[in-house]
């Protein structure tokens, strides 16, 4: 057997989610997981708990011990307990798709005594920048507002920098990884450049009959995600002009009761929809008469595939500006905002594109598909088996282990903090 194949056949890959919903994060570890699986490669899923709307379960191990346990997991007792409770001796790699999950693993390595490897993906434009100071009292979204979330970001940024070994850290995109060298003030060359895997299978497929006008977005409804606000303006001024548009919007978040009230309150209800959440496998179905999708993430790149043109926004960049069309730039489907600022009007692209005719429309589409092919899962997860096999240990020294009691004190502080607020509002 070659060594490739022995070495594979000998992992236990462990990916870790606190909790498991209905976002990017999930339906990464979906299709990674149920690829892995497919495959015979043994992977557990651990989960501290299940979200009401979440994804369907991928089809690997899963444990899930609830979030008052996982949160408790860098205690060495809490540890050694799951890991013998659920038999997760024999876990080779962990592969942590955010900052508390990196730090999680790290806490796993310890307790392997190095053994297991930890690779870190990074997936958005801030992935682990260095924070500024301002962002304590800025506008930004509540999850970095405060002094204690800008001490754990901190945290987990110090951690993929100096604790993970560059070859094991992973960009999606070329422009993610020199955002991050440039605020590291260090070359990443080292590290993997590695899209986001898709599975194109699980479709259920629909006969496309696209409808001038109609636009869609799909995913969620949040700050950084800044398209759910201007697009509404976006629509108020193609309708000024006498365009027929309907914008039909998929997903849920913290934003979607505020933007019914603002479309609500402009008699916008009859253009803009708010449709829920879809089923991965239904995104054909929701793009079936779409002429355009404006968004980001994977969704664009699904989108993409079923044949449609794709606009790319730009995450947390308040205009309604960006690049251009997905088939000229792929990476802007991460929604980084380059050097050079965007110039191309969002408006005016999706007005252009109403008014093309069937040939050049079908081309672009088509070319759209024919680019976004390349990103299935059976083309990409092998790839991501090569960074396994290449992954290094992590050595623990002093900054490692300054991390793990730093992690450990503020978990801790993170619990009295909940326990304090519960009690202050009762």
């Amino acid at each position: 057997m070659p060594d490739g194949l022995s070495s594979r056949k000998n992992m236990h890959i462990l990916l870790l989610c606190r909790n498991y919903g209905h976002g990017g994060t999930e339906s990464l570890i979906l299709r990674m997981a149920n690829w892995l699986a497919k495959t015979r490669i043994q992977t557990t899923l651990l989960i501290g708990s299940l979200d009401e709307n979440h994804l369907d379960l991928p089809k690997c191990s899963i444990v899930v011990i609830g979030d008052e346990l996982y949160d408790r997991l860098s205690r060495p007792r809490v540890m050694r307990s799951v890991l013998n409770q659920y038999d997760l001796s024999s876990i080779t790699h962990i592969y942590a798709v955010n900052g508390g999950e990196m730090l999680l693993a790290l806490h796993f390595a310890s307790h392997s005594h190095g053994k297991v490897k930890v690779l870190a993906g990074c997936y958005f434009p801030w992935g682990y920048l260095y924070p500024k100071w301002s962002w304590v009292f800025s506008s930004r979204p509540q999850w970095e507002r405060g002094p204690f979330k800008y001490l754990w970001r901190m945290l987990a940024v110090f951690t993929f920098d100096k604790c993970i070994p560059d070859g094991n850290k992973v960009f999606t995109v070329k422009a993610i990884r020199d955002k991050h060298e440039a605020n590291f003030g260090r070359s990443l060359q080292e590290s993997r450049i590695w899209f986001v895997p898709l599975d194109f299978s699980i479709f259920k497929m629909r006969e496309r009959r696209p409808i001038r006008g109609r636009i869609v977005s799909i995913g969620r409804i949040c700050e950084t995600k800044a398209y759910n606000r201007y697009m509404i303006d976006v629509i108020q001024q193609l309708l000024n002009q006498g365009m027929d548009v309907h914008w039909s919007v998929y997903g849920h978040g913290e934003l979607q009761e505020e933007l019914k009230s603002v479309v609500k309150g402009r008699n916008l209800s009859q253009n803009i929809h708010f449709k829920g959440i879809i089923s991965y496998q239904d995104i054909p179905l929701a793009v079936q008469d779409a002429w355009v999708f404006v968004g980001t993430g994977t969704a664009i790149l699904e989108a993409g595939w079923c044949g449609l043109v794709c606009i790319p926004t730009i995450e947390d960049y308040p205009k309604a500006l960006t690049y251009g069309f997905l088939h000229e730039s792929l990476d802007s489907a991460a929604g980084i905002a380059f050097v050079h600022p965007p110039e191309k009007e969002i408006t005016e692209m999706i007005e252009d594109v109403i008014r093309w005719t069937d040939t050049e429309y079908n081309r672009v589409c088509n070319l759209t598909r024919a680019i976004v092919s390349q990103f299935d899962s059976d083309t990409l997860m092998p790839e991501f088996m090569k960074i396994c096999e290449s992954a290094e240990t992590i050595r623990f020294g002093q900054k490692e282990k300054v991390v793990l009691t730093v992690s450990k004190l503020m978990s801790r502080a993170m619990k009295w903090a909940r326990f304090l607020s519960k009690a202050l509002r009762a």
